[in-house]
C-alpha cells in the first residue's frame, strides 16, 4: 500500500470515528427552556437555569410545576425534585433531550426552544 493510500486510509477512519463521537454537552449547553413537541399527551416543559454553581430545574407535567435541582454528568441529566422519583435523562444533542420521568411511561423527547 503506498503513502497516499495509507494517508488516505488513516483521514477515513478519524473523520468516521469523530463523525460518531456524541457532542459533548456542557453546563451552559443546557441551560434554557426544552419542550416536548407535538400533541400527544402529556405536555411537557423543563426550564434549566443556574443559580451560581447550581443548576435548577423547573418542569411543567400536565398541571403540576414542581421546582428541583438538576445535575449533568457528562450527557446524563439527573433532575430531583421534593416528594418525587428522580428523573434522568440523556442529551443527545445540544439541542435534543431523552427524559424518562418513570420506567412505565417510557422515553420523550424534548427539544430546544430559540
Amino acid at each position: 500500500m503506498s503513502m497516499l493510500a495509507r494517508c488516505l486510509a488513516v483521514s477515513f477512519l478519524i473523520t468516521l470515528v469523530a463523525g460518531c463521537a456524541p457532542d459533548v454537552i456542557a453546563p451552559d449547553d443546557v441551560l434554557g427552556e426544552w419542550e416536548k413537541q407535538g400533541e400527544s399527551l402529556p405536555p411537557i416543559n423543563l426550564v434549566l437555569s443556574r443559580e451560581s454553581t447550581r443548576l435548577l430545574a423547573r418542569l411543567r407535567l400536565s398541571g403540576v410545576e414542581p421546582n428541583g435541582l438538576a445535575r449533568l454528568e457528562g450527557n446524563q441529566l439527573y433532575l430531583d425534585f421534593p416528594n418525587r422519583q428522580p428523573i434522568t435523562g440523556a442529551f443527545t444533542s445540544k439541542v435534543r433531550l431523552e427524559l424518562r420521568l418513570e420506567k412505565s411511561s417510557g422515553v420523550f423527547v424534548l427539544t430546544k426552544m430559540q
